[in-house]
């Protein structure tokens, strides 16, 4: 299970900002550690209903490609994802939601990523709050 998980997740990871490969490798495995841990704090009924769902993806894309997800190209697993979602009711859907969300969220929070799209991390935007709120400035947020 955490093979087709870690497959997933590696597949829908946006490429916003290039990264050198040995970047771009550091932002995925921390992506997948954070989907994770994500998944791990995540209440029992999302957990099990994740579980089940990558299940019922695994058994899709056997039938669709003869191949287990892990072995598909980015680009091939990210069409059976697709084509997973359009053909099942909403509720099925949710994995492939559930899926992209939790990437995105560990994605933008990357520090690679962040000095990539010219942000400023966590640390370095509340340091700067914290001076413009002590010299008196208007704080925008």
């Amino acid at each position: 299970m955490a093979v087709l998980i870690e497959a997933v997740i590696r597949a829908v990871i946006p490429d916003l900002v290039l990264l050198p490969r040995l970047h771009r490798v550091e932002v995925e495995s921390d992506c997948v550690a954070g989907v994770r841990r994500h998944l791990a704090v995540a209440p029992l009924q999302i957990r099990a209903a994740y579980s089940v769902l990558s299940l019922v993806f695994l058994a899709y894309t056997l039938a669709t490609t003869g191949r287990l997800p892990a072995r598909l190209t980015r680009r091939q697993l990210l069409a059976a994802l697709e084509s997973f979602s359009r053909r099942w009711p909403v509720s099925i859907q949710a994995y492939e939601r559930l899926s992209r969300a939790l990437c995105l969220l560990n994605y933008f929070d990357h520090p690679r990523v962040l000095a990539g799209l010219g942000a400023l991390g966590i640390a370095e935007h509340q340091a700067a709050f914290r001076s413009q709120r002590a010299s008196g400035l208007q704080v925008e947020l």
